[in-house]
């Protein structure tokens, strides 16, 4: 019989990953976890116990390590839009309806991380150990479908794009022009039985949409979005890191949304 519309198996992770010359080289490709830094900006879910969601991502990436840093080059492909079900059977598998209002990001990672055995040598001995990454993002959409889409279709858009092979005065996209730009630092620093960790993030970048105008016709207006946000965290660990009872301390900041109520500063 006819099972449900959605797939009963949703794949979370399937990747590839590869690594050459002395582990120097290291490539990966396929979905992957996501996760950077706290947690606060990107979270995988696989650092704590009552995580009830997780990033994950299409990705493409390439890092080589360099004088005990990673530098890592990536394209993500974040999102295809609505799909359709090919020869109009729903329980097929589902392609991507539009190849024009895909949204993807290029970027760019700088970090050190030193193994968790190697931090606890350094801290055994009185020393310092320091840990830190900056990731630059640049996130582009150039077309969408039009708001009256979303506002009467789901995700599945096979009765839509048929529509558009035959209507001659339907709207079938508009521009979006959409470019965000996404800095993301993070920073450890152990010594003794004390940690701290910290992360900031930034957003900043503009998309246009249509909008009516005072005399009621439609318009393309452009928004720009400016947020940012930080987390802190101070640890004092009873037992060896990551062996043990700890205490800690944690607090962070965000702009919130520009909107009024929606945590404007």
């Amino acid at each position: 019989g006819q099972g449900h519309a959605k797939d009963a198996i949703s794949v979370s992770r399937l990747y590839a990953h590869m690594t050459a010359l002395n582990d120097q080289l290291d490539v990966r490709v396929g979905r992957m976890p996501n996760h950077w830094g706290l947690g606060m900006l990107f979270n995988s879910g696989d650092h704590c116990l009552d995580c009830d969601y997780l990033n994950s991502t299409d990705r493409f990436s390439l890092g080589l390590r360099i004088a005990d840093h990673v530098f890592v080059g990536a394209f993500d492909w974040l999102s295809n839009g609505p799909t359709l079900s090919p020869f109009g059977h729903s329980t097929g598998q589902a392609l991507d309806a539009f190849t024009w209002d895909d949204a993807s990001q290029w970027s760019m990672q700088v970090l050190r991380i030193d193994h968790p055995e190697d931090i606890r040598d350094h801290v055994n001995q009185g020393e310092f150990v320091s840990n830190y990454g900056l990731w630059t993002m640049m996130r582009k959409q150039a077309r969408d479908l039009p708001a009256s889409y979303y506002e009467t279709q789901g995700d599945d858009a096979t009765d839509y794009a048929r529509a558009l092979t035959s209507a001659v005065d339907l709207e079938g996209e508009e521009r979006r022009d959409g470019t965000f730009y996404i800095a993301d630092g993070f920073a450890h620093l152990y010594h003794g039985a004390w940690e701290l960790n910290a992360e900031a993030a930034i957003i900043y970048g503009s998309f246009v949409d249509n909008g009516l105008s005072s005399e009621g016709t439609s318009e393309l207006y452009e928004t720009s979005a400016t947020q940012f946000g930080g987390a802190v965290e101070l640890l004092y660990h009873i037992d060896p890191p990551g062996e043990g009872a700890q205490f800690g301390l944690k607090g962070g900041v965000a702009s919130g949304d520009s909107w009024v109520g929606f945590g404007a500063l």
